[in-house]
């Protein structure tokens, strides 16, 4: 049996991430493949599309069979751009109606008044700059404007991603996001090749000094108080071949990991499927968002999804997203 390897962090070595949320479901779903932007570094299959591959009542009926099934869900929404979704808001509605939680990748396309009536019914917002469609500046202070409208009534990060070719640019808005901040966490993103998932499409290089920026860079947060939010709030630990207590898993720990690329779990044993779901634009479902064990079933054919069993054996070197970094996963014994 080929094990896998331990992830050095703060001087100790990480041998399991233990996530203590039972009976919850994290489901990601990418609702659509179409956006408003075309950005290079995307796959081109998600802003290309016509918008849906399934009818609402399709998805309705399997999130309320998740529900069933899961006992409550936490629902990553992302695209394409979810919000031209022509059911968007019914699916922010009905999660937060049967008690679930919700956050959301955008790129903040709506304007302001879109937000007002749903803004607080999500548990986190995450709003994409990208820098080849931010034409000018008045273009940046709108985004802003936006982050800091509805940062007031949910935890809102502003995700800059950071393109080499455009790092100026894009520290630039770093900059002046930071000094005009009232209430949202800004990240510097790091940008994958290949979306975290399958062959390179796009050159993605960075200097050395671009590089040590993004190692270096410290997660910054500044959250309004929420007193009414329905919050969600990841239960993942990070373990210790030393046996030392366990370490809660923040956003801060969540970037470096990602940034750093130590996020590093091959031949280890994971619990997407059993904690997790991902859907596809075109109703495809699988374990999570890395795609590890391959397609499971199709929400247009709920009764005949294969639903995971037991844990998986990751064959990936780097864990791109966060949803699949929360899950439970440990060194084989």
């Amino acid at each position: 049996m080929i094990l896998g390897t331990p992830i050095s962090m703060n001087d100790k070595n990480v041998v399991a991430i233990e996530n203590r949320l039972k009976n919850h479901l994290f489901l990601t779903w990418v609702l659509n493949n179409i956006c408003t932007n075309h950005c290079s570094y995307c796959p081109k299959e998600i802003h290309s599309g016509k918008n849906h591959n399934y009818e609402w009542e399709i998805a309705r009926k399997f999130i309320l069979n998740c529900f069933e099934k899961y006992g409550n869900i936490h629902c990553s929404v992302s695209g394409g751009e979810p919000t031209v979704s022509p059911f968007f808001k019914d699916l922010v509605n009905l999660i937060y109606d049967n008690g679930g939680t919700m956050h959301l990748t955008t790129n903040l396309v709506k304007p302001i008044n879109y937000w007002k009536d749903i803004r607080f019914k999500f548990s986190s917002i995450a709003a994409s700059y990208h820098p080849e469609f931010m034409p000018s500046e008045r273009a940046e202070d709108m985004f802003i404007e936006k982050a800091n409208f509805i940062g007031q009534s949910t935890s809102m990060c502003v995700r800059i991603m950071m393109l080499p070719n455009m790092w100026d640019k894009c520290y630039n808005f770093y900059k002046k996001a930071s000094r005009e901040n009232k209430g949202y966490a800004i990240e510097l993103v790091r940008i994958l090749p290949n979306f975290g998932v399958g062959e390179d499409y796009c050159d993605i290089t960075y200097t050395d000094e671009q590089n040590d920026i993004l190692n270096s860079y410290v997660f910054e947060a500044m959250y309004p108080k929420h007193t009414d939010l329905r919050k969600y709030m990841s239960q993942s630990f990070l373990k210790y071949d030393d046996n030392s207590t366990p370490e809660r898993m923040d956003q801060g720990k969540e970037v470096y990991l990602e940034n750093t690329k130590k996020a590093n779990f091959l031949n280890w044993s994971c619990d997407i499927g059993l904690e997790s779901l991902f859907v596809h634009f075109n109703g495809n479902v699988q374990r999570g968002n890395c795609g590890v064990g391959g397609f499971i079933g199709n929400i247009n054919d709920f009764e005949n999804i294969s639903w995971p069993k037991e844990s998986i054996t990751c064959d990936k070197s780097l864990c791109h997203c966060v949803a699949d970094l929360l899950m439970s996963k440990r060194i084989k014994d």
